[in-house]
């Protein structure tokens, strides 16, 4: 089954208080375009237009093109044929930084691939990723498998509001048990709309495994110095404030109360500690340094 790109054009708005920084030229943004194949030190390399204009690369380098659809990242492509994700090195601002692709990134989405293939968690599924080295890292790239089945992401299904309210209430609560018992492992997932995909059945597929973060297994981010103010930030701003406040402002018929309390008991059953304040990035500032901030409702 071909995955649906034309649901990576139907995104939520105000994702980012960066949103308006996007440096990828406009005709990589939403449309089909030609992804150039270049030979580089006798290594076939797929190279996003933009990289290859930026790095001022010779046209004789170009083998051959493949016809690719952006998806919401911009930086990772779809390839119809083959049916893949990949991901690539870009080197412009989108958001808070610059979207390159280093060495610590694949070691990252190799490590983490290895660590969630032991679990066995209800209803989670993650996208399996391939990570190609290369010395010169304008030239790395992850292949991500696509699962034969009908996926949608969050964002698509929450934006179209594609499922009723009891089925909603499954998913959010579905959504709530698998990060924590994730936690319970000391691995937190980037679990917001764009990294999370659905199928009818309501199971969850988690795409981007280099930006799965642990202390535990050294899987180490450039913010929290542990892993209690990691759980904290991972939770309160990535999974409440990019995802469930997303979720209740299309779903506003939805009665939070619910939701809170079912966050407090689980929380309680996982055993899991958090801070008693919540932490997010400034809004202000493209630092990622945490600040601290009032606790979030949720929890």
């Amino acid at each position: 089954m071909k995955y649906q790109i034309k649901n990576e054009y139907i995104n939520i708005d105000n994702y980012s208080p960066f949103s308006h920084i996007n440096e990828v030229s406009k005709e990589y943004r939403k449309e089909k375009f030609k992804l150039p194949i270049i030979n580089i030190n006798n290594s076939i390399i797929p190279i996003h237009p933009d990289t290859f204009k930026d790095l001022k690369l010779d046209n004789n380098n170009i083998l051959f093109y493949i016809d690719v659809y952006p998806t919401a990242s911009f930086r990772t492509v779809y390839n119809k044929e083959k049916n893949i994700f990949i991901k690539l090195p870009l080197l412009r601002e989108i958001t808070r930084g610059i979207r390159n692709l280093p060495k610590k990134e694949l070691d990252r989405s190799k490590s983490a691939n290895n660590l969630l293939k032991e679990l066995n968690i209800k209803h989670f599924n993650y996208l399996d990723e391939i990570p190609i080295y290369n010395e010169n890292e304008n030239y790395n790239y992850i292949i991500r498998k696509i699962p034969s089945k009908n996926i949608t992401p969050l964002f698509t299904i929450i934006r179209k509001k594609s499922l009723n309210q009891k089925r909603m209430y499954i998913l959010i609560k579905r959504l709530i048990n698998v990060w924590l018992e994730i936690a319970t492992h000391g691995i937190f997932l980037e679990f917001h709309t764009q990294n999370i995909l659905i199928d009818k059945d309501l199971n969850i597929y988690y795409r981007d495994l280099s930006d799965v973060r642990s202390y535990k297994y050294n899987l180490l981010p450039s913010y929290p110095t542990n892993e209690i103010d990691l759980m904290t930030l991972s939770f309160d701003k990535t999974f409440c404030e990019q995802n469930l406040e997303h979720i209740f402002r299309y779903y506003n018929e939805l009665d939070k109360t619910i939701i809170i309390k079912y966050i407090k008991k689980r929380i309680k059953y996982y055993k899991l500690t958090f801070r008693d304040y919540s932490l997010t990035f400034p809004r202000n500032s493209k630092e990622r340094i945490p600040i601290k901030i009032e606790k979030t409702i949720y929890r």
